[in-house]
């Protein structure tokens, strides 16, 4: 089943379910956390775009545990500064911007930790050796992710939400 198709069934389990905010659109969930600290609806902002910023961070980098920090500083940005997004209905686009700035963040203190010495043994910290093919592909990744971050913002936003979220044709237009 395509995932455009997906969308009404996954929707009408969630509302079987009994979660009211999973219908909730991303800028009335920022509005409900900012005006009130409401936990439930930044815990369905970080389900919602949770897997996006770890792909965002698991292109620029090759530690499970940068790759967890650098999702981790994401969602603590977005907790500190949601009061301050203008955009609010183009959230996917503004927290691809933030995580990918948080991993190459993690990627240069990793290698200013490595560079001292103070790091643990490069064998030690490291993933095992990846195939060239893999490798290729997350040089590929960071490569699209660099040009995503550089895109303005009315272009970013709807090539977030339809190509990396995987929303309708109408909901990325919607965000222009």
């Amino acid at each position: 089943m395509p995932p455009g198709r997906l969308q009404p069934v996954v929707s009408q389990i969630r509302r079987l379910a009994g979660d009211p905010l999973a219908e909730c659109d991303d800028a009335f969930l920022l509005s409900q956390f900012v005006a009130r600290r409401d936990e439930r609806a930044f815990e369905t902002l970080v389900r919602r775009h949770g897997r996006l910023v770890r792909s965002v961070c698991r292109h620029v980098l090759r530690s499970e545990d940068d790759i967890d920090d650098a999702f981790q500083a994401t969602f603590f940005v977005l907790a500190r500064k949601a009061g301050v997004i203008r955009r609010r209905e183009s959230l996917a686009s503004w927290l691809h911007g933030v995580a990918y700035r948080a991993a190459l963040n993690a990627r240069r203190s990793t290698m200013r930790r490595q560079q001292r010495g103070t790091a643990v043994t490069a064998a030690a910290r490291e993933e095992p050796e990846q195939p060239v093919s893999e490798a290729a592909l997350r040089e590929v990744q960071a490569i699209l992710d660099d040009e995503v971050h550089r895109l303005p913002e009315k272009l970013r936003a709807p090539f977030v939400l339809y190509c990396l979220e995987g929303k309708g044709k109408a909901e990325a237009e919607s965000v222009r």
